[in-house]
């Protein structure tokens, strides 16, 4: 377990880390196999697709970390509900 791995929670995986002149690159994937949709609350482990958020300029003892999280899309199968597809969310910690 690395230093950097102790910074997220559990349903994060540290797929990458890099790091090149003052800079630090960090490449996350969510391990979250299922998620609610926001909208109806059903659980869904039907996954659309994944794509990668940017977060950056998070400054950490003098470099600059730019933070780089791959998350899932669901399919919401409750056909009531009017959201068919969602992005997985994340507690606040």
């Amino acid at each position: 377990m690395t230093i950097l791995s102790t910074l997220f929670p559990s349903y994060w995986h540290m797929k990458k880390t890099t790091h090149k002149d003052k800079q630090i690159f960090l490449e996350l994937v969510s391990k979250k196999g299922m998620s609610n949709c926001p909208m109806c609350g059903t659980p869904s482990s039907r996954i659309h697709s994944h794509y990668v958020r940017s977060i950056k300029d998070l400054p950490l003892t003098g470099y600059t970390v730019h933070l780089s999280p791959i998350v899932q899309k669901f399919f919401c199968d409750y056909i009531g509900c009017r959201r068919k597809i969602f992005t997985e969310r994340f507690p606040l910690p």
